[in-house]
């Protein structure tokens, strides 16, 4: 394993390009360094002469990738990176791998009503103590 590898995994290409070729959005199958993400954007150069990696829908890869310029993980020609029916030597010296845990994605939806409850129950706690000390000070009188 190369020291400048920043992230392995076994990935899957289900999905269309994000932008022609040059950033693919992976389903992840398995890990072995970086991230237990489910879904990661692999970033690789254009092809031909800029040393990208032709990506194919339906395939699946074990990906080397490093993080380039702008914090995104790249790969190219140059990486070990290869299809998974050639990655034999690789998932042997490598071993078991970590399967992605899936997370618990919150939307904005669940955002809003979670400071929905929390505002509703500063209102009512509010109310009760103002209650409270209206009652306190009439009390008194």
């Amino acid at each position: 394993m190369n020291e400048r590898t920043d992230w392995i995994g076994m990935l899957s290409f289900w999905d269309k390009p994000v932008r022609e070729g040059f950033d693919v959005m992976f389903e992840v199958q398995s890990t072995w360094k970086g991230g237990d993400q489910q879904q990661v954007l692999i970033v690789t150069d254009g092809l031909g002469g800029a040393c990208g990696i032709p990506f194919q829908l339906g395939q699946e890869y074990l990906v080397y990738a490093s993080y380039g310029e702008l914090n995104e993980l790249e790969t190219n020609i140059c990486t070990r990176t290869i299809l998974k029916a050639d990655a034999g030597e690789d998932l042997q010296v490598l071993g078991s791998g970590t399967v992605p845990v899936p997370s618990a994605n919150l939307n904005w939806n669940d955002y809003l009503a979670i400071v929905i409850v929390i505002v509703i129950v500063i209102i009512i706690s509010g109310g009760v103590l103002f209650y409270l000390f209206w009652f306190q000070t009439k009390r008194r009188r």
